[in-house]
């Protein structure tokens, strides 16, 4: 998607009120790849430059993990609800967040993201969330979950872009020494989108010991099914893709 597009969808938002100024947070979906860093950057200055408090911050939440390998769903929504009430934010890794979540965490995550309010004198705040895929399953649970979607619809765009990385975790037991386009811990994963060194087209193993945790706590009621590779068989057929 083009930064054009997506600024044309910013300033039609922008000139709406009632309970679009009362609620900030918006659903931008946006294609994960190689330029996405640029995007974001884009974005960032279309924001700077056309809000009237000529103030904007990209939040990523890859810094709440100071001394901690992950955020609970407790914290990410207190530290979201403490966020500047005349700054615009762009939230980065809420796709990546949201995939290690059960399916619960997630309903719960997207209500609370909606029932955020403006205040005072600040109507025109926006908290952005660009949407690495998961826009199909944000969209089903809104539409479930959301009481006021015809006064305030906190889409910004409707597109059928649902692409994000493929990651595997690999049994430890397999030597997986030779496969270069890996992850080792959830800081990297939540920098994937700025990490040149990693190649989009082909699978990520993933060997944080966290997301891993994570991943088996979650399964098979979370959002998005991640595969655990346990043999070699499979690990030729999904990381090297020798064969269907």
């Amino acid at each position: 998607m083009k930064i054009e597009e997506v600024a044309e969808s910013l300033s039609r938002d922008f000139e709406k009120m009632g309970s679009y100024d009362r609620y900030p947070v918006r659903f931008l979906s946006a294609p994960f790849d190689n330029n996405t860093s640029n995007f974001i950057i884009e974005l960032y200055k279309y924001i700077q430059n056309n809000s009237i408090y000529k103030n904007c911050v990209i939040l990523d939440i890859k810094n709440w993990l100071i001394d901690v390998e992950w955020i609970t769903k407790e914290k990410f929504i207190a530290n979201i609800k403490k966020l500047e009430c005349d700054c615009n934010y762009i939230i980065v890794g809420f796709t990546e967040y949201a995939r290690f979540l059960s399916n619960s965490e997630f309903v719960t995550v997207i209500e609370s993201l909606l029932e955020i309010e403006n205040a005072g004198d600040y109507l025109k705040r926006r908290l952005y969330v660009p949407c690495f895929a998961l826009y199909s399953q944000i969209s089903k649970t809104v539409d479930f979950i959301h009481r006021r979607i015809d006064a305030y619809n906190p889409f910004l765009n409707e597109t059928a872009i649902e692409d994000l990385p493929l990651i595997y975790f690999v049994d430890e037991d397999l030597d997986n020494t030779s496969y270069d386009n890996t992850i080792h811990s959830s800081q990297d994963w939540f920098s994937l989108w700025q990490n040149s060194n990693i190649n989009f087209n082909k699978p990520i193993i993933c060997l944080s010991k966290t997301l891993l945790f994570l991943y088996e706590q979650a399964s098979p009621d979370n959002v998005y099914n991640i595969r655990k590779i346990v043999n070699y068989e499979d690990m030729l057929r999904y990381l090297c893709m020798l064969y269907n």
